[in-house]
């Protein structure tokens, strides 16, 4: 019973991670000529500083501190997804 409890568990949480990402990086409502908008979590998004520009292009972007946040919990989530889903293989 334990295993699909954890199978279970692991493809909620992956899903639950994939629509978050979804409305972070995709869903995005730009304002236009500010060079800015919203993401689909509700964040402003702003024109990137010129360092930043080569590592995220011109896009808009949520800020240093959400986008080192985002990659956290994003890859920390998917992770946790996999390990708890194999884990119900291991037992």
């Amino acid at each position: 019973m334990n295993k699909k409890i954890y199978k279970a568990l692991g493809i909620l949480l992956f899903v639950v991670i994939a629509i978050a990402a979804f409305l972070a990086f995709i869903m995005q409502t730009h304002i236009a000529g500010t060079g800015g908008g919203y993401d689909g979590l509700g964040r402003t998004l702003s024109t990137p500083p010129l360092w930043a520009q080569t590592f995220v292009g011109r896009e808009p972007w949520p800020g240093l501190g959400w986008r080192l946040f985002d990659s956290v919990w994003f890859f920390g989530g998917l992770y946790l997804a996999f390990s708890l889903y194999f884990k119900g293989d291991d037992e």
